[in-house]
């Protein structure tokens, strides 16, 4: 009889060994399971917080312009580029060096400008991208800088001939040989200012009488009349300096005697460079530069349709990713938080120790990835571009500062996410601890009523 009771206790006792062994396998299994998931939501949660928010963030780009200082340094990477490109109308006009040529386009487009610019399309496009537009057409306004061109490159080339040197032709007395001769020397200079080139010297014309300096500025006057009218060029803006021009031969003022003629012989050069500037850039009424255009224009592989069909796709993607894909992580990481918690139902303890350790473990790998990126990812990006690369030294130098600012923003701001992660996972890893001990501490209820008494709790009579 003993024997007969005693077999099914040990039966009994070996199944509930077997289904709690397989139960601990079985959430443990689980547990790993819910653990990669956590991990994966967090990491998918950080690097969509820190790097995809960012790229869609004005605010963004305006600083790494500005920590590359970008909006100074453009003007001597054009004027580099520029001079590179022998075809270049402003290299062909009057011949500017590299620093002038960077100061006549800081003139032209002010920082300012350049900023306004740049900021407007910027924004414009991450609407787009974001999808609280419809539409993108990014444009540069450029009537503003080509109505500067014509005042700044007079107002250079007038300084440019205040700095010519006078040379002495060496007539003492006046003649009629005299005035011809200094009327041609005055000539080939206008010539000169008329075909886009400064002249580098000037004749004094201290050596000659007042009369014969009138003579010579007779014999001038009536060559520049002659030279408009054979070029098809009105005469109106020659007679309007006719006094002004006659005043200078009349003081000897030699460099006055070219300065007075820059807006009649270079003005019209000028203006015809600013057309040709219109019709190669393609320009609209309104001197609008419009960006997707001129790519396509540019880029032989590419159609206009083409890169507004890429715009549209990259918007399809950016609203996947960051639209559901921030709560896709949230959910991930709550749920399998909330789900793990339950594994351990009847353990208060491990509900609550589980998902911290996850949490907390989670968090201090993507708080050392963090860490990682943000020392090195900004020196890894710097070096982006060689001087193989076909570009200048100054134009490297600044792509690659570029690049640098871009990697030094970009990959910071993950420790914030990963520290809040990892003292939510910490709360709940201590937590565990002190909740049986809480328990424990507590006075029991009533045996049998149910209810809770607590400490001050005195059961009716």
């Amino acid at each position: 009889m003993e024997h007969s009771s005693t077999g099914p206790s040990v039966d009994a006792t070996s199944a509930n060994t077997t289904s709690g062994c397989l139960l601990a396998i079985g959430r443990a299994v689980a547990s790993l399971v819910l653990g990669v998931i956590v991990f994966v939501g967090m990491v998918y949660f950080v690097v969509l917080t820190g790097i995809s928010g960012k790229l869609l963030d004005t605010d963004f780009y305006t600083a790494v312009l500005n920590d590359s200082d970008s909006y100074d340094r453009l003007y001597e990477v054009a004027a580099e580029e520029i001079l590179k490109q022998s075809e270049s109308s402003l290299v062909g006009i009057y011949m500017p060096d590299e620093e002038e040529l960077s100061d006549l386009l800081r003139q032209i487009a002010p920082p300012s400008y350049v900023r306004s610019q740049a900021e407007s399309n910027i924004e414009l496009t991450l609407l787009y991208l974001n999808g609280d537009a419809d539409g993108v057409d990014p444009r540069i306004e450029m009537q503003e800088p080509l109505e500067r061109v014509r005042p700044v490159l007079i107002d250079y080339i007038q300084g440019r001939i205040d700095g010519l040197e006078e040379v002495n032709i060496g007539h003492a007395e006046c003649s009629a040989a005299a005035v011809r001769e200094f009327a041609e020397g005055y000539r080939q200079r206008y010539l000169e200012l008329a075909n886009g080139a400064v002249p580098t010297t000037v004749p004094s014309l201290t050596s000659l009488d007042g009369l014969c300096r009138r003579g010579v500025f007779e014999a001038v006057y009536a060559v520049l009349i002659a030279f408009q009218r054979s070029e098809g060029r009105g005469l109106d803006s020659l007679t309007d300096s006719r006094n002004e021009l006659q005043q200078s031969f009349d003081d000897a003022d030699a460099r006055g005697a070219l300065k007075v003629m820059v807006e009649a012989l270079a003005g019209p050069l000028i203006d015809d460079e600013i057309e040709n500037a219109r019709t190669e850039l393609d320009l609209d009424r309104r001197d609008r530069l419009e960006l997707i255009g001129f790519l396509a224009k540019e880029d032989d592989d590419l159609t206009e349709g083409e890169i507004r069909t890429q715009l549209a796709d990259a918007r399809t993607l950016v609203g996947r990713i960051h639209g559901m894909g921030r709560v896709v992580a949230l959910v991930l990481v709550i749920v399998g938080s909330i789900v793990m918690g339950l594994l351990y139902f009847r353990n208060t303890a491990g509900m609550v120790r589980w998902p911290g350790v996850t949490l907390l473990s989670a968090g201090v790998v993507c708080l050392i990835v963090g860490l990682v990126l943000e020392s090195q990812a900004p020196g890894s990006l710097e070096g982006a571009v060689g001087l193989d690369a076909g570009l200048s030294s100054t134009a490297t130098d600044w792509i690659n500062d570029l690049a640098a600012a871009v990697g030094e923003r970009l990959f910071t701001g993950f420790t914030g996410s990963a520290v809040i992660f990892i003292a939510v996972g910490a709360a709940l890893f201590v937590a565990s601890f002190l909740l049986p001990r809480l328990r424990r501490s507590m006075p029991e209820s009533e045996e049998g009523d149910g209810v809770y008494r607590g400490a001050g709790d005195v059961p009716e009579a």
